[in-house]
């Protein structure tokens, strides 16, 4: 949100910083593992499988994206 919504504000508040690029990401990995404390749904096995069908689906799945990397360097 601080990156898309509120951007004008993130320049004049950290005028040091310099938001290069933002890759939104929808982690399939995570889900199906149960994330932090659920059961896993994802035998170890199929983990390769899971990340190829990320890899597929990450450009038409941006809109979904539950995550994002950022990178922010200092100017």
């Amino acid at each position: 949100m601080v990156f898309v919504k509120d951007l004008g504000k993130f320049k004049q508040e950290f005028p040091n910083l310099e938001m290069e690029k933002i890759r939104p990401f929808l982690p399939f990995r995570y889900l199906v593992s149960g994330g932090v404390s659920m059961r896993s749904l994802m035998p170890g096995f199929t983990h390769s499988l899971w990340a190829r069908l990320e890899r597929m689906l990450e450009a038409q799945m941006s809109s979904l994206a539950m995550f994002a990397f950022i990178s922010v360097p200092r100017r």
